[in-house]
Parts: structure tokens; sequence; C-alpha cells
């Protein structure tokens, strides 16, 4: 599309003239590449090369190497901008490292959880099957989820894909048989964390906190990888949620095409000309 055509079309139409008050223009972005931190073996490659991953940008490489360092973090860049690898490459890593490591996803969305577990299981479906990872990794578990596949997140999965009122109305008043997840937690991956505002931001920081208690009490302490879209104060909003400090990752080294931005002020009651024409034909003569 011809977006200078395409204005330029719009100042002279004389339905539109005088209504595009600003026009605001965003230059194209280079990716900035970065090497995947130092330390993994070839199932790591395996597993990136099985979600068409060859290169990483450089805040991926940030929030990875803060999460391996032990940090809470959130990723706060743009759509399309490698976000689930952020805490997808730890994950796998303590997944490979500890044969009891486990990790908790939260999404608010069931159809976007159930794209990440099916996601995780291609990922890991491209890794020798000589992995001490054990398969179905990922395991959704939410209202839609059939008997076997809760059985099988309690019984033997390594991540589970759920969603806050599953974790509040399910997982957390019945904990005894999820000891074996929770003793072995290592990661907390909370999704979409824009969306926890108001009453449901209240109410999420308080299955946090359940969870936590939980998970002292069963002798872990997991780790948060939380990422967000736009919002004002994403750093402050996470603290309150986890009740902890976070590493904050929000330059973004994506590559970005030329974005232009139109500010249209139409008139407040003026009929266009087609709509006085087709008024005057209703009429008839």
């Amino acid at each position: 599309m011809n977006v200078d055509g395409f204005l330029s079309s719009l100042k002279g139409s004389s339905d539109y003239a005088g209504q595009i008050v600003h026009v605001h223009e965003e230059s194209e972005r280079e990716p900035v590449w970065a090497t995947v931190p130092e330390g993994f073996d070839g199932k790591m490659q395996s597993f990136l090369a099985g979600l068409g991953v060859t290169e990483i940008y450089r805040h991926q490489s940030e929030a990875i190497q803060a999460a391996l360092d032990g940090k809470d973090v959130l990723i706060t860049t743009g759509p399309a901008s490698g976000k689930s690898l952020c805490y997808q490459v730890p994950i796998l890593r303590s997944l490979l490292e500890a044969p009891t490591a486990t990790s908790l996803l939260v999404f608010p969305a069931k159809a976007l959880a159930r794209d990440q577990a099916a996601a995780w299981n291609r990922g890991i479906g491209s890794i020798s099957p000589t992995t001490d990872v054990n398969r179905p990794v990922a395991v959704p578990f939410d209202a839609d989820a059939s008997r076997g596949e809760r059985r099988s997140a309690q019984a033997a999965a390594r991540l589970i894909v759920t969603n806050p009122e599953m974790l509040h109305l399910n997982l957390l008043p019945r904990h005894a048989p999820w000891s074996r997840l929770l003793t072995g937690l290592k990661f907390v991956v909370l999704d979409e964390v824009h969306t926890y505002t108001g009453f449901f931001g209240a109410n999420m920081a308080n299955v946090i906190r359940r969870l936590l208690r939980l998970c002292e009490h069963y002798g872990s302490k997991p780790q948060f990888i939380c990422s967000s879209a736009t919002v004002a104060n994403p750093k402050e909003l996470v603290e309150r949620i986890t009740g902890r400090p976070i590493h904050h990752v929000a330059e973004d080294a994506s590559a970005a095409g030329t974005k232009t931005f139109v500010f249209w002020n139409p008139p407040p009651h003026q009929k266009t000309r087609m709509e006085g024409q087709a008024q005057l034909e209703r009429r008839g003569p």
C-alpha cells in the first residue's frame, strides 16, 4: 500500500479536508542480534532448531541470562518480539539438569495456553530420544482438559499449562495430588500480565501469595518470568502481583517496519456528501 498516496488523496478530498491534523512516522528498525548464553549442550540447540530459532535478539539474551542468574524477570517488548523464548530456554535448562524439576505456565486465555503446550511438545520432540525429559512434557490443565489429561498433569507432566481460575479453584485448595509439581517447582510464568488489573489483578495477587505459601510448605522457591504488552507501569504492576523485586527488560531489539500514525479529527455533526445524497434520494423529487 502506498501510504503517502493514500494520505494525499484523503487530504485532497472535500469530504475530509482539514480533518487529518497530524501524521507521525516511525522509521524502520533493524534487529540487534545476540548470542545464546554459554553452557548449553546439543539438546538445547536441537530444541531451538525445532522452534525455528537460529539467532536471538539482544533483549532475549538479556532476559534469559537474568533468569539463569536466579532473578525474577519481566519482559515488555513489542508483539512478535519472541517473548516466549525468554522463558522457554531457562525452563528447558532446568528440565534437562534436574529430573524432578517442574514449571507452571499461567495464561489468561485457554486457547493461548493450549497453543503454548503444543509448541512446547513440538520443540521437545526435536530433542534426542535419550533426553531425560519425560513426554508429554507440557500438559494443559483447564476446564476442557480430559480426565486423562488431568491424571497425566498430576502424575508425570513437567510443565503444567493453566489459567488463574484453575489455580484458584482446583490446584491450590486440592494441593496434595500436586505435591510432585509443587516440590520441584522452578519457574512460574505469568503471561499477559497487563490483563491483571483492578479486581482481577487483586485476586491474582492473592492467588500468587497462596501459591508461594504452598511452595514454601513443599520446600520450593520458584522464580517468576512474566511478559506484558504495553502498560503504563509494568514493573510496579508485576512487583505488586508477585511481591518481589523484578528485573525489567524493556528495550526491544527485534526488527520492525516503518509505521505511520494518522491523527484524524472528524467534524462532530457534519454530514458527509454521500449521507446527504442518500437522504435526498430517499425523499424523492
